[in-house]
């Protein structure tokens, strides 16, 4: 189990009705904890995390910093809210990033916008180098598991991209969707004209 940064190794002694554990630190150092330190979180670490936060990068304020922090709270804190959709789901950071915040930064830097958010390329991969890029929350919505994609005439794009191509809106596109309709009656409706390619001019009667 881990707690932390900590990976229980095995039972080291029970003392006064304490349990006592070996533990290996993500820094490489073992230290023996005790149970109750573990499970309240008191005891994270062999004592790096405590000088790490006594670092001064001069950046805990800033988005990108909230940001990272964010994000191993919802890998490693059940309590967090998004707790479930991570770290529930066996989501994690890699060590390289959730040991350093500075190995973070060095990787991703800032985001772009304001309006870009710390996104996973392969929803169901880690945090990590190369699954990681800056996205809008548009683009973060294309790119999640429960997204309903269409095909026709060989493109293949979500219901929301395929309401701006075709100029519906997408819950009446949903709706089409839910009632089980073809690819051709979803995107056009069921009375149309001249629906051949998206060229076409067409008649939505739904």
């Amino acid at each position: 189990m881990k707690f932390g940064r900590l990976t229980v190794l095995r039972l080291q002694e029970i003392r006064k009705r304490h349990s006592y554990w070996v533990c290996e630190c993500e820094c490489g150092e073992q230290v023996i904890a005790r149970q109750g330190g573990l499970a309240s979180g008191r005891k994270k670490s062999c004592g790096c995390y405590r000088i790490d936060k006594m670092t001064t990068h001069g950046m805990n304020k800033t988005r990108v910093y909230r940001i990272w922090s964010y994000m191993r709270q919802r890998c490693y804190n059940p309590k967090n809210i998004g707790y479930k959709y991570y770290g529930g789901k066996g989501i994690r950071v890699c060590k390289r990033w959730d040991y350093s915040f500075e190995n973070f930064f060095a990787d991703m830097g800032h985001p772009p916008t304001d309006a870009h958010t710390l996104d996973r390329i392969d929803s169901n991969g880690d945090y990590e180098p190369g699954n990681c890029k800056w996205s809008t929350r548009q683009e973060q919505a294309c790119n999640r598991g429960n997204n309903r994609h269409i095909t026709y005439e060989g493109r293949t794009l979500t219901i929301g991209e395929w309401a701006k191509v075709v100029g519906v809106n997408r819950w009446t596109l949903w709706r089409r969707f839910k009632k089980g309709l073809s690819p051709k009656e979803i995107l056009f409706g069921k009375c149309n004209l001249l629906v051949g390619n998206l060229g076409s001019e067409t008649l939505d009667t739904v």
